[in-house]
């Protein structure tokens, strides 16, 4: 019979302090013999008194940008099952000179689409990891060489729909010749 009555008691209890806040662990400012101001969580000395801190800041994140959101949230209307998808920056073995340059991906959809879902990739490997609406897209520090880019239409469910004819161009770095040294 006690048991029973203590079960209710104990479920009250736990249920009550569930519901108090933990006790904030106190702060601790000292110095030491060298005169360096330490702060600790335990009083490591006689001269250790409680530290008056500001209330601690705290951050409240927004939602993710729309572009970070699934394709089946964001897109208004699947594509069409004729869509087409076209490159049409950079130029078909357009070359870029210097090594700072950036490249803009450009596209063109055929019929236009008011959100699109695009997933960009440059030399098979995807620039984006969810697919976005921008018909355009910056590559910023490109390696010298040379390079293709293709970009996929997305459905809702994020199943390609089309993918571009994949363009091909390339990157020049500058070289600084040495004058040539005179010979003796």
């Amino acid at each position: 019979m006690r048991m029973l009555l203590a079960i209710p008691l104990l479920v009250a209890l736990a249920a009550g302090a569930a519901q108090d806040p933990p006790p904030s662990k106190k702060v601790y400012r000292w110095v030491d013999e060298k005169g360096v101001v330490h702060y600790t969580d335990e009083a490591p000395a006689r001269n250790a008194k409680p530290a008056q801190l500001p209330p601690l800041q705290t951050y409240e994140p927004d939602r993710p940008p729309a572009l970070l959101e699934p394709a089946a949230k964001r897109a208004a209307a699947p594509p069409p099952a004729d869509a087409e998808i076209r490159v049409i920056s950079p130029a078909p073995d357009q070359t870029f000179r210097g090594a700072d340059q950036d490249v803009v991906i450009g596209v063109q959809l055929t019929p236009p689409q008011d959100a699109p879902a695009l997933v960009y990739f440059l030399d098979e490997q995807p620039l984006t990891v969810q697919p976005i609406s921008d018909t355009s897209y910056t590559l910023e520090a490109i390696d010298r060489g040379s390079h293709t880019v293709v970009v996929a239409l997305m459905d809702a469910e994020g199943r390609e729909v089309t993918r571009s004819e994949p363009v091909t161009f390339h990157v020049h770095v500058p070289v600084v010749k040495k004058p040539a040294t005179p010979r003796r």
